[in-house]
């Protein structure tokens, strides 16, 4: 055991060497919530005076591995449209994958959508929703292929339990002849990196997304085009 006041720079440094014998590089997110708990206790002892400075201010993190986004380019979405699949099981599977790569919608959210979140405007319609992990809200257009799909099972989806959903997915992507590790969020990945290679600004994709901030959007979802850096 040990006070507050004991905790030092090199109280974190030793504490660092322990973590990183624990957690390999590509759990750094882990060994940084770690370390955050100790600046967050340090800080508060600090604004409550029960120390006079914090000596862990400027405590360095460790970096995170940066995990490659995984997701299906135009012409790959194109090769699973057309696949004939030998079973309706399967083919439903497909097709609710492809309504995630038209719609940018995550399992959850894809799940819960009903045809009240089906909107009409002026110029066509649009889906107007909140998605089911964080509550925000996320508008897009109502797109042919999507509503293709929602005709197709009599205006509704035919869900199956998420577990299921990524064992026949992965079955469905292997046939395909896609040598991917696809799983169902990156339907949502595909859609925002679809709507990225045709120009669309990335404040738009968040939006359709449902992200407050565009930087969550080119964080996790948005890869750099090789074609728009000659454009």
């Amino acid at each position: 055991n040990m006070t507050i006041k004991e905790i030092d720079m090199r109280f974190v440094h030793r504490y660092k060497t322990w973590l990183s014998e624990i957690y390999p590089p590509q759990k750094s997110n882990y060994a940084n919530k770690a370390l955050q708990s100790i600046y967050s206790l340090m800080k508060y002892a600090h604004q409550s005076q029960y120390i006079d400075s914090n000596p862990v201010q400027y405590m360095e993190y460790f970096p995170n591995k940066v995990k490659p986004k995984i997701y299906l380019t135009a012409q790959e979405v194109e090769r699973l449209e057309a696949f004939e699949l030998p079973q309706k099981s399967l083919e439903r599977v497909r097709d609710l994958f492809l309504w995630q790569c038209y719609t940018g919608m995550d399992y959850s959210t894809m799940s819960e959508f009903k045809e009240d979140f089906i909107k009409q405007s002026q110029m066509g319609l649009y889906i107007d929703g909140n998605r089911i992990k964080s509550s925000t809200r996320y508008v897009l257009p109502f797109f042919d292929k999507a509503q293709r799909i929602w005709n197709k099972y009599g205006k509704s989806l035919p869900i199956i339990s998420n577990q299921k959903y990524n064992t026949y997915l992965k079955a469905v992507i292997e046939m395909a002849g896609i040598n991917k590790p696809i799983t169902s969020h990156s339907g949502r990945k595909t859609f925002a990196n679809l709507f990225e290679s045709k120009g669309i600004d990335r404040r738009t994709i968040a939006d359709m997304l449902g992200h407050k901030k565009v930087e969550v959007t080119l964080k996790h979802y948005s890869e750099v085009q090789i074609e728009g850096i000659f454009t």
